[in-house]
Parts: C-alpha cells; structure tokens; sequence
C-alpha cells in the first residue's frame, strides 16, 4: 500500500480511511456516555432537601437513560438524566407545580431546563404532569433533564416558591 501525499498537505488512501473510522469510534463514544455515578458525590442516602415558604422540595439522582428507551418512536442518541422528587404543601394554600417550573445548574454552571415538548412524550407512568397540591398534600414524581458531561449540583424551583436544592 502506498501513501499519496497532496501539495496541501492531506492524506489519501488507507490513512485517511483509518482517520475516518478512529473519528467515527471517538463521536459514538461521545454519544454514547453511560451512565453517571452520582451516588458517591451526593452522599449516603442520596436524597437531599430544602424547605422554602412551606414547601418542601427533596430530590434523588434516578439514573441516565438513553432517550430512546423513555420515548419508543425516538431515535435520538442522547440521554436525560433522571431524578425523583419528592414535594411536600406544608402550608395552608395550594401550590401549583409543572415540569417547566424546574431546571438544573452543572458544576460548569450551565443551565440545563426541562424540554416540556420531549418531557410530555415520555413514556412514564410516574413523571411529574402539571399538578396541583393540596395544603398537607405531597407527591412523588419523575423529572428529566438532558443528560451533560457534567454533574447536575443544583436544581431549581423556578416559581414562587423559588428553591435551590443544592445536590453536593
């Protein structure tokens, strides 16, 4: 085999083959990152909490899960990060809470908000739907938020009342 070199310098032949397919490896190893280890950053028993004006808000790190294997028609490569809230009405009035009215901060400091268009698609039995609680009233649920290479510190409580639930 022989090499064909060209006056601007660039590579033909198996070399330039080779280049493709070791391009190719490192952009499905991007795509395909696994799964975070959030246990061990967030501590022991994984959930952490914050009271606000009567509501309490905890949240646990879930998992990562391909898109694909929450919405069956998607054929998207990405992966959304899952967390199980925990939301308590200690109050006397109701408080009415949505899936748009949380978003995360990463250790870098980028926002990362929930995409309630691909939210409402997620086949879920336990995701966070627009909800109202009761005063004494608390609920459960699932949010999902796009998966980043970097660790979820904070999530927020974007409405009244605002709350940041610091992860670690």
């Amino acid at each position: 085999m022989s090499r064909k070199f060209s006056p601007t310098g660039t590579v033909s032949g198996p070399t330039r083959l080779l280049k493709g397919i070791i391009l190719l490896a490192c952009l499905i190893c991007l795509l395909e990152e696994g799964p975070k280890t959030y246990a061990a950053t967030i501590g022991e028993s994984g959930e952490k909490c914050a009271l606000e004006e009567n509501l309490l808000f905890c949240a646990t790190y879930y998992g990562t899960v391909p898109v694909k294997s929450l919405i069956p028609d998607e054929e998207s490569p990405f992966f959304m990060d899952i967390f199980k809230i925990r939301l308590e009405n200690r109050g006397t009035e109701e408080i009415s809470v949505k899936p748009d009215d949380f978003y995360c901060i990463t250790l870098s400091g980028r926002a990362l908000v929930v995409d309630r268009p691909l939210h409402d698609r997620i086949v879920w039995q336990e995701k966070l739907t627009d909800y109202r609680l009761l005063p004494g009233e608390s609920v459960e649920k699932f949010i999902f938020f796009p998966s980043s290479r970097d660790y979820i510190r904070v999530i927020v409580h974007r409405v009244k009342p605002i709350i940041e639930l610091r992860l670690f």
